[in-house]
């Protein structure tokens, strides 16, 4: 082998026999179907998974909070865009149709 060539192995770092199917996001260990768990398209493996992933209702924050505070800047966008395209409608009416 050249020097300076990375080898990487294939197997799971728990499973050296079984065939990895992804790479940690956290840790960067190769990891099989059993090892490791897919969450919105990453991967991750089961120790990452406990160190630092939680999910919101286990982290204190109180979901209702976060989904109230969504539709009120939804809301407030909304008409925030309906009075800019009033007020362009009205620009428009007054200088360009006289």
């Amino acid at each position: 082998m050249a020097a300076g060539t990375v080898t990487h192995s294939s197997g799971c770092y728990n499973h050296p026999d079984r065939e990895g199917v992804g790479v940690c996001v956290r840790c960067r260990q190769t990891i099989c179907v059993e090892c490791g768990t897919r969450i919105d398209g990453i991967n991750y493996c089961h120790p990452c998974l406990k160190a630092g992933w939680q999910p919101l209702e286990e982290s204190g924050q109180d979901s209702a909070g976060v989904s109230i505070v969504g539709w009120m800047l939804t809301i407030a966008s909304f008409l925030m865009m309906a009075g800019l395209f009033g007020a362009a409608g009205l620009l428009i009416a007054t200088y360009i149709v006289r």
